[in-house]
């Protein structure tokens, strides 16, 4: 897979959030698509409060942490995963295997109604930016 640049990988993930709901339940099988759509190479994070059931899931690829929100960062995942209910809870992040991730949340959206939107959007945004053509 060709490396994608952070700042269009980013605004690919704002369009696809714009379209789809990408957290509150189905960060985890976002998670799943665009690590599928990355090659594979990235590590999920699940982000865990006082339940077995993930409150959110992010993926670490190329030196940065995703979301369905785009590039955001170790606070920012934290914050995410914090219930208004318990706002001074201990917030818990552990590498997650995908296999787990159907289990422990509340998905809505699989990964294959992601992945196909990703490398369009990914396209686009890179022929906006770059003039590049899609291949």
């Amino acid at each position: 897979m060709k490396r994608i640049q952070v700042k269009i990988l980013d605004r690919a993930i704002k369009n696809v959030s714009m379209r789809l709901e990408t957290t509150a339940g189905n960060c985890g099988t976002f998670a799943i698509a665009l690590n599928r759509v990355l090659g594979g190479k990235g590590i999920y994070l699940g982000v865990f409060e006082h339940y077995k059931m993930a409150s959110h899931i992010a993926l670490r690829f190329g030196g940065h942490l995703w979301d369905g929100e785009g590039l955001t960062n170790m606070r920012g995942i934290r914050d995410y995963g914090r219930s208004d209910d318990h706002p001074d809870s201990d917030i818990e992040v552990e590498e997650i295997a995908e296999k787990d991730i159907y289990r422990i949340t509340d998905w809505l959206e699989g990964p294959d109604v992601f992945v196909p939107l990703l490398k369009k959007e990914i396209a686009a945004v890179s022929k906006k930016l770059l003039g590049t053509k899609k291949r």
